[in-house]
């Protein structure tokens, strides 16, 4: 396959919202790669910066029928842009890919200026979404996009779903967060079978009871027992970890740099205190079951970090005119990177849910 070519732009929404496109059919919406410093139309790298829909931004046309579908990555605050490239090249042409970095987030963090100047709460992330979906309906010049969320971006794309049907095609969930609390409370579980299986004594006396973790553990440094938790949770695999195939996904991404990652930089960690407290206390069951969009799930069969067992038990009773559920087996919280043959043939599936009454 040649290589896939991409652009990038900016939208202001008074924070900068970066997105990364990687058309369908290969052709950069301006004809470059590149994009522009948001929100001072001063071109960067010889190329017009780009910004909000009506200000001069040529849209692009309906020439590629292709589904557009916007990745809203997970965290919060853990950009996941440096995947484009990986994921376009694993899905061909079946779709244009647009990567959005959050406020307070990869390239979007990059941009601001610091202290930064704006504040970052639920209610910003969910309008910065808003604006970012209207903006690529008129770029692309869709009536309705494909929403695809992985982790921490399943709880925006659900509530999205639910909220403002009539901008989706379908919805796509990857390692879809149902309830924090219960999560933390079913990884206890796993954890003590796992140490107990292995017949580890001293780890098994080490790990805190479930009710002296007293969830939640609130943002910033954890607790003492929290930490002996999630020391024995790395031990026993149950965290996401990063390989050498993700790191050459790093460095093969053309527009990756280094300060992509300024978001796990300690003095950024408060930016996001309060959507951590969000996450902390979220139960996407209390938003309710009825979708009236199409809805794919593709979980890891073994994710413990938003449990697939209670993300199968919220899909069953959610309701909505056509839904796939995909399990992948020996794969947890990230199948993209962990099963990507898996998870291509998943979202070809869930393609085929567009149209369904």
């Amino acid at each position: 396959m040649p290589k896939p070519q991409y652009f990038e732009e900016y939208l202001n929404t008074g924070a900068p919202q970066y997105l990364l496109h990687f058309p369908a059919r290969g052709v950069p919406g301006d004809g470059v790669p590149g994009g522009g410093v948001p929100g001072d139309g001063v071109p960067r790298d010889g190329v017009p910066a780009r910004g909000v829909p009506g200000d001069g931004v040529r849209e692009e046309r309906d020439a590629d029928p292709a589904p557009v579908v916007l990745f809203v990555h997970g965290g919060p605050g853990f950009s996941e842009t440096f995947l484009g490239y990986r994921v376009k090249k694993l899905l061909g042409e079946a779709a244009t890919l647009v990567f959005w970095d959050q406020r307070g987030a990869g390239k979007s963090l990059a941009a601001s200026p610091w202290p930064v100047p704006y504040s970052i709460t639920i209610e910003d992330v969910r309008r910065d979404m808003e604006a970012v979906v209207a903006h690529l309906k008129q770029r692309y010049r869709r009536d309705k996009i494909i929403v695809m969320g992985h982790s921490w971006g399943s709880i925006l794309g659900s509530l999205h779903a639910i909220v403002h049907p009539d901008d989706l095609l379908v919805y796509i969930a990857i390692g879809q967060v149902v309830e924090m609390a219960e999560n933390e409370r079913r990884a206890w579980v796993e954890l003590r079978s796992r140490i107990t299986q292995a017949g580890n004594k001293k780890d098994l006396a080490a790990l805190p009871t479930w009710e002296s973790l007293n969830y939640p553990p609130g943002p910033g440094k954890p607790p003492p027992n929290w930490v002996v938790f999630n020391r024995l949770r790395r031990k026993y695999e149950m965290v996401v970890r990063l390989g050498p195939r993700d790191v050459l996904t790093f460095l093969r991404n053309p527009v990756f740099a280094w300060s992509d990652f300024s978001f796990l930089r300690s003095k950024v960690e408060p930016l996001r205190w309060d959507l951590v407290r969000y996450l902390e206390g979220f139960d996407l069951r209390r938003e309710g079951f009825d979708y009236q969009v199409p809805v794919a799930y593709i979980l890891g069969e073994l994710d413990t970090t938003a449990s697939a067992s209670l993300a199968v038990e919220y899909f069953e009773e959610l309701r909505a005119p056509a839904k796939l559920l995909t399990l992948i087996p020996d794969a947890g919280h990230n199948p993209i990177s962990e099963a990507p043959t898996a998870f291509a043939a998943a979202f070809h599936q869930a393609l085929g849910l567009i149209g369904e009454p």
